[in-house]
């Protein structure tokens, strides 16, 4: 069993894309669509939660709308990271192949 971690930089990429992709988008899209929610408001969704949710809960629901905001703000977040991991893995990939190839040039 080798040591350490085994990371191909392209598969580390794929996998940020994918999750942006397939989950992310779906944070963004509930995140937007929370923003334009608002108890009472004159849209389809205010009108429903003006006749099924008691005005008391509207500190919930602001706290709700915080919180899908801040997943929204995460994913990205997390997306990003995967991928300067990935650059990261990559440099340190092609530094050791430089060094290598240099000691291997003083070698010959």
């Amino acid at each position: 069993m080798a040591e350490g971690f085994g990371v191909d930089p392209q598969v580390l990429v794929d996998h940020a894309a994918s999750l942006q992709s397939r989950v992310f988008s779906k944070v963004e899209n509930t995140a937007g669509a929370v923003d334009q929610v608002g108890i009472g408001d004159s849209t389809a969704w205010g009108v429903i939660f003006e006749q099924l949710v008691p005005v008391a809960l509207g500190g919930v629901f602001d706290d709700a709308t915080e919180a899908m905001n801040s997943t929204e703000d995460f994913s990205n977040a997390l997306g990003e990271a995967l991928e300067g991991t990935a650059v990261n893995y990559r440099l340190s990939d092609e530094g050791a192949v430089a060094d290598l190839n240099t000691i291997a040039g003083a070698i010959e």
